[in-house]
């Protein structure tokens, strides 16, 4: 599994516009979201195949920036629903983004 960093515009349509290069490739997303940092829209969505969702979106003008290994792991609520969690994967570290993206 594969979490990219993805910029994308601040602006109406750009999110349907990475799901529209993503479904063309036949690309799924698995999990993520998007938030606006300092007026850009940073996006972190999950893949199974981090090379084709990479190479779908750069072929749309589409910055990925970075792309790690994630570790999905299911764990059980306590009324023993399951949810799923990802994270580094073991002896990686974890890395946080703060501040502006560049």
């Amino acid at each position: 599994m594969k979490d990219l960093l993805i910029l994308l515009d601040n602006r109406p349509g750009a999110l349907a516009e990475m799901g529209e290069a993503l479904g063309e490739a036949g690309v799924s997303v698995e999990g993520g979201g998007m938030w606006v940092v300092d007026g850009k829209g940073v996006a972190h969505f999950l893949f199974q195949d981090g090379a084709a969702a990479r190479r779908a979106l750069e072929s749309a003008g589409i910055k990925v920036v970075d792309e790690r290994d994630v570790v999905v792991q299911r764990l059980q609520t306590r009324d023993s629903r399951p949810v799923r969690k990802a994270h580094a994967p073991h002896g990686r570290g974890r890395r946080q983004h703060r501040g502006a993206i560049q």
